[in-house]
C-alpha cells in the first residue's frame, strides 16, 4: 500500500534561452579561441506530499516556489605551443537540488519527537566561479594538466537538524532536512596525469597509468559549536587522490585503482556541532577479455574491506560504523 507521507509529486517547468558569441584570433603570435555567452533560466515548481496527523488522518502539504537566473560565462583557450595549452574561464553557475530533497512531506517519530523531511523551497546552488589551467600534451595520448579554481558561493545546500513546530502537534520535533546556506567560499587546485606506455615495444606497450589529485579548501558562515572553527561545505574532502594502473592490448584489459578522500562534513546537528566522515580509501580491480562482439569480465570492489565511520563532535564519538564488505561481480556482454 502506498504511504502518502513517504511519497511525493514534483512538477518542474524550466524555461531557458541563451546567446553565444564565438571568438577566434591571435594575441601577438599566440592563437586563441573561445566564447562569451549569456543564459537565462526560470523554474516553476509544484510539490505535493502529505503529513500524517496524530489521529491517523493525512494532511496535504504543498509548495509552489519559482526562481530565475541570468548566467553570463566566458572561456578562452590559448595555444602557447603545439603541445602546451592554457585555458581561462569565468561563469555564474547554478546547480539544482536532488529531487528527493524537494519533497514537502515530513516523516515523524512521535516516540522520540524526531522527523525527517525535504524542503521544496530550496534555492539552487549558486556561485561565481573562476578557473585557469595549463595543459601539456607531451606525447601521443599523454597529458599533464594543472588547474586552479575559485568559487564565490551565493547559496549552497547543507543538512541541518532543528526544532520545528509541526501542524496539529503540541510538542516540537527535531527535524532533519536540507536547508540553504549563504556566503560560502571555495578554492583549490588539481593535477592530472595520463600516461600510456605506448613508447615501449611489444607486450609492454599496453601498460599505462592515470593519476589525479585535488586540493579543496572551503568555508561557510557556520561555526562548529564544539571547536569554534569555521565549518566547510558539506560533502567536500580537502584531499582527493586516485591512482589507476592498467593494461589494455589485443582485447585484454586489466585495471587496479586506488582511491582516497580525506574526512569531510556530513551535516550540522541541532546543537551546531559538525558531523564528519573519517578519511576513506579503497582498492578496486577489474579484468576483461573481448573477442569479437562478445566479452567477459570480472570486477572486485573495496578489496581492503574499508569501513565508513561518521562521528559527531570528537573523533571518539562514533555515530555510524558501516561495513559494506568486499564486492565481486562477473558477467558477459554482447555488442550488436
Amino acid at each position: 500500500m502506498l504511504d502518502p507521507t513517504a511519497s511525493y509529486k514534483l512538477d518542474e517547468v524550466t524555461k531557458a534561452g541563451y546567446v553565444k558569441l564565438n571568438l577566434k584570433g591571435d594575441l601577438g603570435s599566440i592563437p586563441f579561441s573561445g566564447n562569451i555567452g549569456l543564459r537565462y533560466t526560470r523554474t516553476d515548481r509544484d510539490a505535493v506530499s502529505a503529513l500524517r496527523r496524530a489521529d491517523g488522518t493525512f494532511q496535504p502539504v504543498t509548495a509552489s516556489p519559482s526562481y530565475e537566473d541570468w548566467l553570463p560565462s566566458a572561456v578562452l583557450k590559448f595555444d602557447l605551443t603545439d603541445k602546451l595549452v592554457a585555458r581561462v574561464g569565468a561563469a555564474k553557475v547554478v546547480g539544482l537540488p536532488d529531487s528527493q530533497d524537494l519533497s514537502p512531506g515530513l516523516l515523524l517519530n512521535r516516540i522520540v519527537y524526531t522527523g525527517t523531511g525535504g524542503n521544496p523551497n530550496l534555492k539552487p546552488f549558486r556561485a561565481d566561479q573562476y578557473d585557469v589551467s595549463l595543459e601539456w600534451y607531451f606525447r601521443q595520448g599523454s597529458a599533464l594538466t594543472v588547474g586552479l579554481f575559485y568559487k564565490d558561493i551565493g547559496s549552497f545546500l547543507t543538512t541541518r537538524s532543528t526544532f520545528e513546530d509541526v501542524p496539529g502537534e503540541t510538542q516540537q520535533f527535531l527535524v532533519t532536512r536540507k536547508v540553504n546556506g549563504e556566503g560560502g567560499k571555495l578554492k583549490g587546485a588539481e593535477v592530472m596525469l595520463q600516461l600510456p606506455f605506448n613508447f615501449l615495444d611489444g607486450f609492454a606497450s599496453g601498460f599505462g597509468i592515470l593519476a589525479n589529485y585535488s586540493y579543496i579548501d572551503s568555508s561557510t558562515p557556520f561555526v562548529n559549536a564544539r571547536t569554534g572553527a569555521t565549518l566547510p561545505l558539506e560533502g567536500l574532502s580537502k584531499h582527493n587522490a586516485n591512482l589507476v594502473g592498467y593494461y589494455e592490448k589485443d582485447g585484454f584489459g586489466l585495471r587496479v585503482a586506488y582511491n582516497y578522500r580525506s574526512g569531510y562534513l556530513d551535516s550540522v546537528t541541532a546543537g551546531g556541532e559538525g558531523s564528519f566522515f573519517k578519511p576513506y580509501e579503497t582498492i578496486d580491480a577489474s579484468i576483461r577479455y573481448d573477442f569479437g562482439a562478445f566479452g567477459i569480465y570480472a570486477e572486485a570492489g573495496n578489496l581492503t574491506n574499508e569501513k565508513q565511520i561518521r562521528y559527531t563532535g570528537a573523533p571518539e564519538a562514533i555515530a555510524l560504523y558501516a561495513e559494506q564488505g568486499r564486492r565481486f561481480a562477473i558477467g558477459a556482454n554482447f555488442k550488436f
